[in-house]
């Protein structure tokens, strides 16, 4: 039956993931990631800006595994 095959091979990827994010962990946090950028923001939105990255995108980013901070 070919539904059985394949449920095996997708149990055998998702096993396959799950150990290749495990090793992908341990790399990370040898090597972390600094990103600086250089923004330039037009002085009558930036209150907007500065509200939008600490209501939407600051919440956003510590939910990614490894994170460490955010600043502006």
């Amino acid at each position: 039956m070919k539904r059985r095959s394949y449920l095996k091979a997708m149990l055998a990827a998702t096993a396959g993931l799950s150990d290749a994010g495990a090793q992908g962990q341990k790399k990370q946090a040898q090597n972390p990631i600094v990103l600086y950028v250089d923004l330039s923001v037009d002085p009558v939105k930036e209150q907007e800006m500065l509200h939008n990255f600490h209501t939407i995108f600051k919440p956003v980013a510590t939910k990614f595994p490894g994170y460490v901070d955010v600043k502006m």
